[in-house]
């Protein structure tokens, strides 16, 4: 059978994007259209072999980029017919070549070949570790089948880890309290001491370096060992945090080192004459300029010879035994640091499709609560959003499964299926449809407050993020 009908096209244009201060797209809308771009070029050149497989030139990218399009193939429940909506955005050659200058910066990309002019047709490039972590989430969170990128994500030189930041969902900027920039240093400073022998003058995204490595650095040693001076130059640090935290610009990776600075968790080791510092002022990202880590980062480490590891965990555990995990959970989910360990804690276990398919409904909720009473062509909007969530989160085998009891399951799959064969109810079935949504976001919710919340906090560290976390923000806990 054919399928039941392909869907009007939804179009778009860059200028209708929630935009930043700095007239950039929001980050998950950034990486949205990056993954787009990919699998656009990748799709269409099946024929490349070897290392030239995975790679393309600025000019294709930059034409890519001017026409945009994305097929979701939606398969219908219980039959053999499927829908495919293809959503279309266009930009300017200008505002095209300026996105392809945000990726590279954001190191989504990285040059191959030497010499030529950025945006030329000999300028060849591919994708770095970190491009690859944004296409594998997209493609996850929308069911993509493309051959050519599954065949790319499969490959084990992409599957390191990364600092995925949380972000402020109103302004897109980077949570920066206290709290989540020494969780992003510890990270920094790697689960030990990173003292291999790395030229200064190399950067760190040629060496393809191992998150939990750290960044390299240059030891004076001291007695007792805590005393010893860890020294890293500018340039380094900087190029750290651009390959492995989810930031998506130098502004903004220059703003993480300065935090480590006004945290106090490093401090500048040598003055330089020339002290330019770009758009932000206490950093420099010079080879020249060195830095070294404080006494207060060492406590902030998990090394070895940190104080910290001897200090006493299991305060004020009797209080929180009396929460819920349901409780934990929504404190967990409210706060930065707490859902950016949590998050971590959830890839390494093979199950982020969880919090994933949890905030993906969230969102779609969202979006039905702005338009409900808009256009139907809106409304196709939000469709198409649904028919994505079954297919890469519901449907049997899917890459990204969530566990649904048989008869929530069975209940989403028909309510799916009528709002494909039904058209003429389709505002009515809409509602219904997201009333089931609404009730596998809280059965999702259930299953990780009840086998994922106990045991991340049993992790060493966990809790004592927690109540830390819990007294800052003013809480008292107490038994019910």
């Amino acid at each position: 059978m054919g399928a039941v009908g392909t869907q009007s096209p939804v179009v778009g244009a860059a200028s209708q994007l929630k935009t930043t201060q700095a007239k950039r797209p929001f980050t998950k809308d950034f990486k949205s259209l990056f993954a787009m771009l990919m699998i656009n070029l990748f799709s269409l050149r099946p024929d490349l072999q070897g290392k030239a497989r995975y790679s393309f030139t600025s000019q294709e990218a930059i034409i890519r980029l001017q026409k945009l399009q994305f097929s979701r193939n939606a398969s219908v429940p219980g039959s053999t017919s499927n829908t495919i909506t293809t959503t279309t955005y266009s930009m300017s050659e200008l505002f095209a070549t300026q996105m392809w200058e945000w990726y590279a910066e954001a190191r989504f990309v990285e040059q191959l070949t030497a010499g030529g002019y950025f945006t030329s047709a000999k300028s060849t490039w591919q994708l770095t570790r970190k491009g690859i972590r944004v296409l594998s989430r997209f493609v996850l969170s929308n069911g993509v089948n493309e051959e050519a990128v599954t065949e790319l994500l499969q490959h084990e030189r992409y599957m390191l880890p990364l600092v995925i930041l949380e972000r402020d969902d109103k302004t897109d900027k980077i949570f920066t309290d206290r709290t989540t920039t020494e969780l992003i240093f510890r990270r920094f400073a790697g689960a030990r001491p990173n003292t291999k022998d790395v030229s200064n003058k190399v950067s760190a995204a040629s060496t393809d370096s191992n998150i939990l490595a750290g960044i390299p650095v240059t030891v004076t040693p001291r007695s007792p060992p805590a005393n010893s001076l860890y020294q890293f130059n500018g340039h380094a640090c900087l190029d750290w945090i651009l390959d492995n935290c989810m930031v998506t610009s130098e502004q903004e990776a220059l703003a993480i080192a300065n935090l480590f600075l006004r945290h106090g968790l490093i401090s500048a080791e040598q003055e330089k004459e020339d002290f330019e510092l770009g758009t932000l002022s206490g950093f420099s990202a010079r080879t020249s300029a060195i830095y070294r880590i404080t006494d207060r980062g060492l406590d902030s480490t998990i090394w070895e010879l940190s104080p910290r590891q001897s200090m006493d965990t299991s305060r004020g555990t009797h209080s929180r035994e009396a929460q819920s995990n349901s409780d934990k959970l929504l404190f967990i989910l409210g706060d930065p640091a707490l859902r950016l360990v949590f998050r971590e804690f959830l890839d390494l276990r093979q199950c982020e499709e969880n919090l994933t398919f949890y905030y993906e409904v969230k969102e779609v909720m969202e979006t039905w609560a702005s338009i409900k009473s808009a256009p139907e062509a809106q409304m196709e909007t939000v469709i198409a959003s649904v028919h994505s969530l079954y297919n890469a989160f519901l449907v049997d085998n899917a890459v990204s499964e969530v566990n649904l009891g048989s008869r929530l399951r069975k209940d989403l799959q028909a309510s799916v299926c009528d709002l494909f064969q039904t058209p003429d109810e389709k505002a009515t079935l809409l509602r219904a449809t997201l009333d089931l949504f609404l009730a596998a976001q809280d059965s999702i919710f259930g299953l990780m407050a009840s086998d994922c919340v106990p045991l991340f906090l049993q992790q060493q560290g966990n809790d004592r993020l927690y109540m830390d976390r819990s007294v800052q923000r003013g809480i008292t806990l107490q038994a019910h």
